[in-house]
């Protein structure tokens, strides 16, 4: 009956094969699900390192305009207004408008026999004084208002700048938390095929020794009954 206890022998033999390889596969599954994890998450971090540059290269120019005009706003001497400027900025016609009126002015003088006395000097004085601090305001205002406009466009300008490195900054630590977040993520599911794959590793150990254990239980019975 030398069979019956190959036999014996054999199903332990074959219980303890086939908790081996069940575990290895076990464990290589494990092993191939924390590669496939781990490949997962080095995509989706690519692919958020190439989302931020292309927002950052997107909005490049917005954020190099208005740095240029911080710089020209820093730049910006404080407004001043000098005789040059008046001559730059007064009216066109102001000449034309003086002459015309003292002509005027002249005219009615003569008329009255007063052109080249006192009160018509006083008079003449007083016009030309009056028209030359209406039109040194109006020029005043003028230059002003150039001014005004171009510190208000480099503002805006610099406004642009401000709202796209904003806009950057923002997509950058959007950027941050999804691949920490994913890479917490990852770990995770890492660490746990690892550990599936570790205890299947440890079930296959203890079915070997029960099918050893078996084996031997049933020989010895074999044995005694024998």
């Amino acid at each position: 009956m030398a069979w019956v206890a190959t036999a014996i022998v054999g199903s332990a033999v074959v219980g303890a094969v086939a908790s081996s390889s069940a575990a290895n596969k076990q464990s290589s599954a494990a092993k191939s699900a924390a590669n496939t994890s781990a490949k997962a998450q080095n995509y989706a971090a690519d692919l958020q390192f190439k989302q931020y540059n292309q927002t950052r290269q997107d909005l490049a120019p917005w954020r190099v305009a208005g740095a240029n005009a911080l710089k020209a706003i820093e730049q910006t001497p404080d407004f001043t207004f000098t005789p040059e400027d008046f001559d730059k900025f007064k009216d066109p016609s102001y000449e034309f408008v003086k002459n015309q009126a003292l002509n005027a002015l002249d005219r009615s003088a003569a008329s009255r026999g007063r052109l080249l006395s006192g009160a018509q000097d006083r008079a003449v004085t007083r016009y030309a004084s009056g028209l030359a601090s209406q039109e040194y305001q109006n020029a005043f205002n003028r230059k002003l208002s150039v001014y005004n406009n171009n510190l208000r466009r480099e503002q805006s300008l610099a406004g642009v700048g401000q709202n796209a490195t904003n806009l950057v900054s923002q997509a950058g630590q959007n950027m941050a938390t999804n691949v920490a977040s994913g890479a917490i993520n990852s770990a995770g599911q890492q660490a746990n095929a690892l550990i599936a794959g570790g205890n299947a590793q440890a079930n296959a150990i203890n079915g070997i020794g029960q099918s050893i254990n078996q084996g031997m239980g049933n020989y010895l019975l074999y044995k005694y009954l024998k």
